[in-house]
């Protein structure tokens, strides 16, 4: 029961991460159809790994749409994925390369050579309401 007291207490005592707004600009989408997929990661040991996003987010493109808007994010970094789920079938489709056939990017824009970005390489420090800029390689 003390141990219970001393947990309830520690938690009002420990500071809460504040939550920011993170808005998220693609100016370079090819075709408003589909879907935009956000990934946000929070960890640099399994930045890209599948199913390892502190947050997945997906927004149906409607006609001129570029800018896409992520609220209650507690998060001070975080590195995005992003890409242009054209068919909506729920993955990014791949060629028989391994690289993908539909529109990816990453923040700070980012432009993989051989091999996917790192962490450190994509993180971007969160403030009260972050703008960011991400152009899609196609």
């Amino acid at each position: 029961m003390t141990s219970l007291l001393l947990m309830s207490l520690l938690s009002f005592l420990t500071p809460k991460q504040a939550s920011v707004d993170l808005v998220v600009t693609i100016p370079n989408i090819e075709e408003y159809k589909g879907e935009i997929v956000i990934g946000i990661f929070d960890k640099s040991d399994s930045f890209l790994e599948e199913n390892a996003q502190y947050r997945e987010l997906r927004f149906p493109i409607q006609s001129n749409m570029s800018a896409f808007v992520i609220e209650d994010v507690r998060l001070r970094n975080c590195a995005l994925a992003i890409y242009h789920d054209l068919n909506s079938d729920g993955e990014c489709n791949l060629n028989i390369l391994g690289i993908p056939k539909e529109g990816y990017g990453f923040s700070n824009n980012v432009r993989p050579r051989f091999c996917a970005p790192s962490y450190e390489a994509c993180r971007v420090n969160l403030q009260q309401r972050t703008n960011i800029t991400v152009n899609l390689i196609y």
